[in-house]
């Protein structure tokens, strides 16, 4: 089983090394991890290097059985915008996809600090913030978007028992998200199931 492992981990300096280390864990549970960073990208002259590896990395997840993805907050207070993208494409391809965080403070918590002060009920019931937007407060470890589209796959979000000291290179989590897929694959076929 082939797994596509989306995340800002494409970022690290020691990127490389980090995803081999995501790759043999991966092979630990009988997976195939697939890197972003595997691609070999040698784009024809007069192609845009950022389009050949949105290409690459699109046909890498269409060759995945399923998406695994780092969901701790990069640069603000959700996933890598490209990482979230990588899900609405797994999942809008009927590949079940699989998340963690190392952050384990909730959705609202992150908007309410990252905005100061506290939040109030609004005349709608829903709760503001103090920029005066309505935060999303379903209880969950991110948008409800990224959160349901994982949760439609079997799963919640995994997350470790603790935040570890560094979020960025802490594998407990990946490893128990593993684990999940691992029960949940001996048990049932890798499609996600729709209405209809």
């Amino acid at each position: 089983m082939k797994l596509y492992l989306a995340g800002p981990d494409v970022f690290l300096p020691d990127a490389e090394v980090f995803g081999q280390r995501k790759r043999e864990l991966c092979a630990r549970y009988g997976f195939i991890g697939l890197f972003p960073l595997d691609n070999e990208i040698a784009p024809d002259p007069g192609v845009r290097l950022s389009k050949a590896i949105f290409e690459a990395n699109l046909a890498m997840i269409d060759a995945a059985d399923a998406v695994v993805a780092n969901l701790t907050p990069f640069r603000g207070v959700s996933a890598d915008v490209g990482t979230v993208f990588e899900i609405g494409y797994g999942y809008a391809t009927k590949k079940k996809v699989f998340a963690y965080s190392n952050v384990r403070t909730a959705y609202v918590e992150r908007i309410r600090r990252l905005v100061g002060g506290e939040m109030r009920s609004g005349n709608d019931g829903r709760l503001y913030a103090t920029d005066g937007m309505a935060a999303e407060n379903f209880d969950l470890l991110d948008n409800l978007m990224i959160a349901e589209a994982v949760r439609a796959s079997g799963c919640d979000i995994v997350y470790p028992a603790t935040d570890p000291v560094d979020p960025w290179r802490d594998l407990t989590a990946f490893d128990e998200c593993l684990r999940r897929i691992q029960a949940q694959t001996m048990q049932a076929p890798l499609h996600v199931q729709t209405a209809g």
